[in-house]
């Protein structure tokens, strides 16, 4: 019996010591498991820190030409905020010399202005004296028919007319003048 006894004890004791070696073998296999595991997330972490650095890189580059462009920008502003105002200068410059054009244009031969003012709605006064009636005839018809491509008179009125002893005609003409093209 003894021999029996002995026998069973040594197949329990196997038994209990494959399926040692056989958790041992597992937990090992485990442990090879969870290695290789935190290889791979160990690669796709340093993967995706070099491709953050790669795009901070990026993004402080394009920081960089931005901040370089502030500058120009600046510049550009400055210079469309000046341009307005020189178109504004040109248009009032082209304004007035159209207003000067068409009194110009206006005037017979022979007549002395003695005044000439304008202001910015278009209102015109003129004085002068011209040698005699028919020049002064010939003014009045030229206002009545005057229409340029930039202006044209749209009131006019005569409030002083006076003859001097050496037979000139003293006038004061008040004109409204509508219009004024200028480039755009």
């Amino acid at each position: 019996m003894e021999i029996t006894l002995i026998k069973k004890n040594l197949q329990a004791v196997r038994h209990r010591q494959r399926l040692k070696q056989l958790t041992a073998k597992l937990l090992l296999g485990a442990v090879f498991a969870l290695a290789g595991m935190m290889i791979v997330l160990s690669s796709v972490s340093l993967a995706l820190v070099r491709a953050n650095k790669q795009l901070d890189q990026k993004i402080s580059a394009v920081k960089q030409k931005i901040g370089s462009l502030e500058d120009v920008e600046s510049k550009q502003v400055y210079l469309i905020s000046k341009l307005s105002s020189f178109k504004a200068l040109v248009n009032q410059q082209q304004r007035h010399q159209a207003v000067a054009e068409t009194v110009f244009s206006l005037i017979p031969d022979r007549t002395s202005l003695k005044g000439f003012d304008v202001n910015e709605t278009g209102a015109l006064k003129l004085s002068g004296s011209v040698p005699d009636w028919p020049s002064l005839t010939t003014l009045i018809n030229r206002i009545r028919n005057l229409k340029t491509e930039r202006l044209t008179v749209v009131k006019a009125e005569v409030s002083k007319i006076s003859f001097t002893s050496g037979g000139e005609v003293n006038f004061e003409v008040n004109l409204q003048l509508s219009g004024g093209k200028t480039a755009q």
